[in-house]
């Protein structure tokens, strides 16, 4: 099964100003100013529908255009005017670059512009704010205080019985069936208060292979990250 690569969150500004290179041995790349990308995420507002499967996008900053190659029913319900999420391959033919569309969902709100203008102004260049130091990866197990005045003369085998007990090692099969995508967007939405799920506790629930699942959705789009540490449902 061949990986599929993470979109990279870029304005069409980026898009536009970047260098695309051809590569021999793997996809091409467009090199913007939040690094390199072989799939890109973009929000931007739809100012011209010129065919069926193609799109003229404007978010602000610059201009692209969006093809849909793969589906030619990809576009059907996206009209003039509607913000949208796109996601996909950056391409260039005789000097012009577009954008062959892999996902285009309908978003609701011109604040998604505002959000996506402040994602990137935040965002280092080449690291998603995911990923950044301040939001934990692993988080540490509680170790009750001992109380005052008792000696610690406990081996290593004693000192691990008394830390909490852990939720039994699930085998890897039933592990990779529980992190299923759904079973991460559910958790997402039990743990937003409103201001959204803070990524330690849902990594503390699923355990540490939700931090995969949770960058693999934020590259499909399905989720977006509110504010640093704290993720939301794409609705």
């Amino acid at each position: 099964m061949v990986e599929r690569l993470t979109a990279r969150k870029c304005s069409l500004h980026d898009l536009n100003e970047g260098e695309y290179v051809v590569k021999t041995s793997e996809p091409n790349q467009l090199v913007t100013a939040h690094g390199a990308a072989s799939r890109v995420n973009l929000i931007a507002v739809v100012v011209a529908k010129p065919g069926k499967a193609t799109l003229l996008l404007d978010d602000g900053t610059g201009r692209a255009e969006a093809r849909a190659f793969d589906d030619q029913k990809l576009f059907d319900n996206i009209l003039l005017g509607d913000i949208i999420l796109l996601i996909g391959r950056p391409r260039k033919h005789e000097g012009r670059l577009y954008v062959v569309a892999e996902i285009a969902k309908r978003l609701g709100s011109p604040k998604w512009l505002e959000l996506r203008k402040a994602e990137l102004a935040r965002t280092e260049k080449g690291v998603p704010v995911l990923e950044k130091k301040n939001v934990p990866l692993t988080p540490q197990p509680l170790v009750p205080e001992e109380k005052k005045g008792e000696k610690l003369k406990k081996t290593k085998d004693e000192k691990r019985s008394a830390r909490p007990v852990q939720k039994p090692v699930v085998k890897k099969d039933d592990d990779a069936l529980m992190l299923t995508s759904d079973k991460v967007l559910v958790t997402i939405k039990e743990l937003d208060d409103g201001a959204g799920a803070p990524v330690e506790k849902i990594i503390a629930r699923l355990g540490g292979a939700a931090e995969t699942a949770l960058t693999d959705l934020m590259a499909e789009g399905e989720i977006f990250e509110i504010r640093p540490g704290r993720v939301k449902v794409l609705e």
